[in-house]
């Protein structure tokens, strides 16, 4: 009763939802003055407030049709990046392993081209009996480790 301002002398937040509250039930459309976000759910709060029963129980059916579809989606979305995550995770760990394979197999070689050269045999007698390239061989016997 002591709010009096029209919808042009609204000026604060606080005027607005005093004027909203206050005027809620003779208001045929949302004022162009509470077309905010923040006074949607008041509104529609309003309308469906005046549901009758038919109207009412048809809206919370589709409520509900809503939740439940959302609610498979999420799980679906949930699952789908639960495999993708796991499925990501083993083709890594097989691409990791392949490669410390590999890497493994290039240091081996190159230390067995340097035990063949420090135990008497040539450059050229190690790159015939392993059919590697010469400069493979001298590359290996100077980088083995």
């Amino acid at each position: 009763p002591k709010f009096r301002k029209s919808e042009e002398e609204l000026e604060t937040e606080f005027d607005k939802w005093l004027y909203a509250i206050k005027n809620l039930a003779t208001l045929m459309e949302r004022p162009a003055v509470l077309q905010e976000a923040v006074f949607q759910r008041l509104f529609e709060q309003a309308e469906i407030a005046q549901f009758n029963r038919e109207e009412l129980k048809s809206y919370l059916e589709s409520q509900k049709d809503f939740w439940d579809l959302f609610a498979v989606t999420e799980t679906a979305e949930k699952k789908g990046r639960a495999e993708g995550m796991a499925e990501g995770i083993a083709k890594g760990m097989a691409k990791g392993m392949a490669k410390g394979r590999a890497e493994g197999e290039v240091l081996a070689q190159k230390r067995l081209f340097r035990n063949m050269y420090c135990n008497g045999f040539s450059v050229e007698q190690i790159a015939q009996m392993t059919s590697t390239s010469l400069e493979e061989v001298e590359e290996s016997i100077n980088d083995a480790t």
